[in-house]
């Protein structure tokens, strides 16, 4: 298929439902042929950042997150997930201080709560990792999925044992 007869906005689109039909490998070529085109097209910066983290990526992701992030400033989703690949990354450091930014903006964030708490755990700060699944506990509604999770990573402190280490779910990027 020859990917530049696609306008940006098609091979978006098509990317899209690439992604959603688990084609990583069509989707990263349509989003490619995008970048080629338009490199700072928003919605093509935020997918192909997206895909990178898909796929583990994470140097491109962060690269691209970055790109979205200078253009959309106030963007809490992609911020996030900047601190989710960066946390993948192995920098649990940067992932909290990146998270922080969206906490100003978003003081009940529950997903940036949870992973502050993870990576804070990581670090061997338990107390600061109790405030953020805290806040986390009595903020969100009760069938949120992170406000579950958080309880069982608070039990597991409470019974003073080390919690199972939580990887980011694939859904985390898309």
């Amino acid at each position: 298929m020859n990917l530049s007869l696609f306008s940006t906005d098609e091979l978006v689109a098509l990317a899209r439902l690439d992604v959603e039909e688990r084609k990583m490998d069509a989707a990263l070529a349509k989003i490619k042929t995008a970048l080629q085109k338009d490199p700072t097209h928003a919605d093509v910066v935020a997918l192909g950042a997206r895909i990178y983290a898909q796929l583990k990526l994470f140097a491109r992701a962060k690269e691209l997150y970055h790109t979205y992030l200078e253009q959309q400033p106030g963007a809490i989703t992609e911020q996030f997930q900047l601190g989710m690949v960066t946390l993948e990354s192995g920098e649990p450091i940067n992932a909290i201080q990146i998270w922080q930014d969206v906490l100003e903006a978003a003081p009940t964030h529950p997903p940036a709560l949870f992973y502050s708490g993870l990576a804070s755990l990581e670090l061997g700060r338990k107390e600061e990792a109790q405030r953020y699944l805290d806040i986390l506990i009595k903020s969100a509604p009760l069938d949120n999925l992170y406000f579950g999770r958080a309880q069982e990573v608070m039990q597991q402190l409470n019974n003073a044992q080390a919690p199972a280490q939580t990887k980011a779910p694939d859904e985390i990027y898309q």
